[in-house]
């Protein structure tokens, strides 16, 4: 069981000064989106959500850059096929995503207990990375520039909540009434085992759902799978819990950024 704040006891980021306003993220001058220019778009998007009001965030992720990177990324996204096959080199290990819901800071920490995407790590993500998490802008940004930076490593596949014609789900709510279905406390479940492999209900958003303001909320864990070589035939699962505390985000008013 992976624990973001570990077992010391973590001082509440809200009792503590405010870290430096970070500077406006500028599109790279080349057009090349290096690991730097992630890790510091990282670091951005989780400092506004912490200290920023929400009407303010396009002070520090400038329109022209949110376009640069919502075309760059798309540009190579329609260039994929409408169903991605995944080929691992020998050496390399891949780990599967499942729902991450908009949960931003979950979703940073997931990236490192995983280990970043990388030449030796493919990221296959399986959708839903908005819905009632309150940061799902933010979190697809940064899975958009992970996608830019390693496209060959880091597969955006289309969840039920980036299609109008699906909208059944597989989270902890959806099975509250399904007494043939295991619950998804540990952020993942077997559904089913037989001779042509197993059916892996696979949740990776905790602590569901996270924007919620009662405390009546679901308390599992999130889950991911990484599977490795030579046959990527058993799935090893790592859970983990929700970062904590997280900021706070009640009434969080649309974001509007007004191109020039």
């Amino acid at each position: 069981m992976s624990q973001p704040n570990g077992a010391a006891a973590v001082a509440d980021p809200s009792l503590l000064p405010p870290p430096p306003r970070p500077p406006p993220v500028e599109w790279p001058v080349d057009g090349r989106v290096t690991r730097e220019w992630v890790a510091e778009l990282t670091s951005t998007l989780d400092w506004c959500s912490r200290h920023l009001p929400a009407d303010q965030l396009p002070t520090v992720l400038p329109a022209p850059m949110v376009q640069r990177l919502v075309i760059t990324a798309a540009s190579g996204l329609h260039q994929e096929p409408n169903l991605v096959r995944v080929d691992p080199r020998p050496g390399q290990s891949v780990v599967v995503v499942g729902d991450v819901h908009g949960q931003l800071h979950d979703v940073i920490f997931l990236l490192q207990d995983a280990g970043f995407p990388s030449e030796e790590r493919l990221f296959v993500f399986n959708g839903d990375y908005v819905d009632r998490g309150a940061w799902g802008l933010e979190t697809f940004l940064l899975l958009l520039a992970w996608k830019v930076f390693l496209p060959n490593c880091v597969f955006l596949l289309r969840g039920n909540h980036e299609s109008k014609y699906c909208t059944s789900h597989e989270g902890p709510d959806a099975r509250d009434k399904r007494h043939d279905l295991l619950g998804m406390d540990k952020g993942y479940t077997i559904d089913h085992d037989g001779e042509c492999g197993k059916l892996i209900t696979l949740f990776s958003a905790p602590d569901y759902p996270q924007f919620q303001a009662s405390e009546d909320r679901y308390n599992n864990c999130g889950a991911y799978i990484v599977l490795n070589p030579p046959d990527f035939t058993t799935p090893i699962f790592r859970s983990f819990e929700a970062v904590k505390p997280r900021p706070m985000s009640v009434n969080k008013p649309v974001r509007v950024w007004e191109a020039k």
